[in-house]
């Protein structure tokens, strides 16, 4: 009687155990039958005993990581847009203006079910992270909320960006399903591109954007002794991305004035200025009025201008397939480093 060797195997796909399982990720009954899957000899399986046993002096392969949910990194993102066509967001803003506020607001009413009809909550990658960052909003005291409500944003790698997803259905659209990605950035990410052109690197990913949200703080635009500082420095930002960034400028625009519920129920004038320089740079941006938490709710709901963000977001220029395809690629390509 021959004594059967025992196939052993390796894979291609980093998330594949079939070299301790002997199953194949793709659900092959013969794993060999997998493309990705590489079938290992006898020399294969001793030099790979060589290669990671410890003896050897040679450093182990490196565990496994696991996608944790608070936030999608870039090649978690590369892994996504590989799969299906995602709608990448980029929310900016200088710290405390509400950027994570508006998130989670965005996240909340989504998930409740408490924006029109034709939304509904489709499912998140990263719920864990809405929560984390949500989590103040139910802390109550003495009926009031606290006085902040989203901590400081910070990453888990400082030199490249973070995403928040969100998958929606848009009942117009027969029940179509669309994939969000919202950056989350630390607000000094854009006082320092306003400071230094040299930051402009760090944006990169915004060229592949297929929206953007400029959020500005509804107080300070309102305020006279600080709406010309503000002014000067939007101006600055937008020259930035315009020519130094270079976001395109046939994506949904939309300039949010957080804080609406301070601002006794008027948009600020100056905001007229920064528009028509948004204008003049070839930007075609809209202006909504957003109070993600009132501290006034009878007067003003929480939650106001979150559906009008989104409905802007929602129309975005039919590409065609060929030029999908090739947004998808670009930006794979160019974060491809980070799969390394």
């Amino acid at each position: 009687m021959s004594s059967g060797n025992v196939k052993k195997y390796k894979c291609r796909n980093p998330d594949c155990t079939v070299a301790e399982t002997g199953r194949c990720l793709e659900s092959h009954t013969d794993p060999g039958a997998c493309p990705n899957c590489i079938i290992c000899t006898d020399d294969d399986q001793d030099q790979d005993a060589i290669i990671s046993s410890p003896v050897a002096g040679v450093a182990e392969k490196p565990a496994r990581r696991f996608f944790s949910g608070f936030e999608i990194g870039l090649s978690e993102a590369c892994e996504l847009m590989s799969l299906k066509y995602t709608k990448l967001i980029g929310v900016i803003g200088a710290s405390g203006v509400g950027k994570t506020c508006f998130l989670s607001s965005l996240y909340l009413m989504m998930s409740n079910g408490e924006l029109c009809p034709d939304y509904f909550f489709a499912g998140s990658m990263t719920l864990p992270g809405f929560e984390d960052r949500a989590r103040r909003v139910r802390k109550w005291s003495d009926g009031l909320l606290p006085g902040k409500l989203a901590d400081h944003t910070s990453l888990q790698d400082n030199r490249a960006p973070a995403f928040l997803h969100l998958a929606i259905y848009c009942n117009k659209e027969f029940n179509k399903r669309h994939e969000f990605l919202f950056s989350d950035l630390p607000g000094e990410w854009t006082s320092d591109l306003i400071e230094r052109n040299e930051k402009a690197g760090r944006f990169d990913f915004l060229k592949r954007a297929d929206g953007l949200i400029y959020v500005l703080d509804g107080q300070a635009l309102s305020d006279i002794e600080l709406q010309n500082l503000e002014i000067h420095r939007a101006k600055l930002l937008l020259d930035r991305l315009a020519n130094a960034v270079y976001v395109p400028k046939d994506i949904p625009f939309v300039v949010v004035i957080s804080k609406y519920d301070l601002l006794k129920n008027c948009e600020p004038n100056s905001i007229h200025d920064i528009v028509s320089y948004a204008n003049r740079l070839g930007f075609n941006p809209s202006v909504s009025l957003v109070s993600a938490f009132s501290s006034v709710p009878d007067v003003i709901k929480s939650g106001t201008g979150i559906e009008d963000v989104l409905e802007r977001l929602m129309k975005f220029k039919n590409f065609e397939t060929k030029k999908i395809v090739q947004r998808m690629h670009d930006f794979c390509r160019a974060y491809g480093r980070y799969l390394e």
